[in-house]
């Protein structure tokens, strides 16, 4: 395997770009080209900036709940007592019961 061919992500250093399709050729701005075949939707700026301060929190106290604790939804430990909890971020944060705590994996993450 050659360096370089295992990566995803590409990174041009012109202003602009030509692509070709059926024969037709059309100009991209390298920003316009990083898009390409990107996967795009709205932001929810809300659940955003919450995920902001989770992360933030994190660098700067090395957890995700000291640091604006009035802002978000405690976010459970790994190994926190009340097995089976995660966050699950779609339109809005909430806590609920992670899908795969079953006696299986329980078993399993007792062994690691």
């Amino acid at each position: 395997l050659k360096h370089g061919t295992d990566q995803t992500y590409y990174f041009y250093n012109t202003h602009s770009l030509m692509g070709s399709s059926n024969g037709t050729t059309t100009g991209f701005s390298a920003a316009e080209a990083a898009l390409v075949g990107a996967i795009t939707s709205p932001v929810n700026a809300a659940v955003a900036r919450m995920m902001q301060k989770y992360l933030l929190s994190f660098v700067l106290a090395g957890n995700p709940n000291t640091v604006w604790p009035d802002d978000k939804l405690y976010w459970p430990q790994y190994n926190d007592p009340r097995l089976g909890t995660q966050i699950v971020t779609n339109e809005t944060f909430s806590v609920d019961e992670y899908a795969l705590a079953n006696a299986k994996s329980v078993h399993w993450d007792k062994k690691f």
